[in-house]
């Protein structure tokens, strides 16, 4: 059986070094077409500018027009620090899944590479192998007939990661 993990960050730049403000990721399964367990962590702001990470004042006022809800979720007081959110998304993902698992994002040059730039920051190594990184905008590209999913809480990373998977899986039928 192949084991896939759909990614989502929320992030307060688009550049590789973003600050990630939010990690969703939801296991999927392709052949029997279910969606498995979920991971979601808010992450502290203040730790990722300690840590050196990009802001830029275009997301920032991006994040400024968005639902209230979805706001409410990056500037919750009980945020992980960048460092623990990472070693609790690799506690997790090596918990559920076999080594070879492959890592999907909505770009594969967004969500997998400022993870795994974090991961660098802070001298680990990248819990997914780079051959194994798939791109959900690709595929929804390739086969635009199916009718996307929406998030019940638009970017809500954990939401995004959800409706992503749950849309994935109804393309791959």
């Amino acid at each position: 059986m192949t084991h896939h993990v759909m990614l989502d960050l929320e992030t307060m730049s688009t550049k590789p070094n973003a600050a990630i403000v939010a990690i969703g990721a939801v296991e999927f399964n392709m052949e029997v077409r279910s969606i498995g367990k979920k991971f979601y962590t808010r992450v502290s702001l203040a730790s990722n500018i300690e840590a050196s990470r990009d802001i830029a004042a275009n997301t920032i006022l991006w994040w400024m027009k968005q639902s209230d809800e979805a706001r409410a979720e990056i500037t919750s007081v009980d945020n992980r620090s960048l460092l623990d959110a990472l070693l609790a998304f690799n506690n997790e993902i090596l918990n559920w899944l076999p080594p070879n698992y492959f890592l999907w994002g909505n770009g594969a040059n967004f969500d997998p590479v400022i993870l795994g730039s974090a991961y660098e920051k802070f001298g680990f190594a990248i819990p997914w192998n780079f051959r194994n990184i798939r791109c959900y905008r690709t595929a929804i590209a390739i086969l635009p007939q199916q009718e996307y999913i929406k998030p019940t809480v638009a970017h809500n990373a954990l939401e995004d990661a959800r409706a992503q998977a749950i849309h994935l899986v109804k393309i791959w039928r």
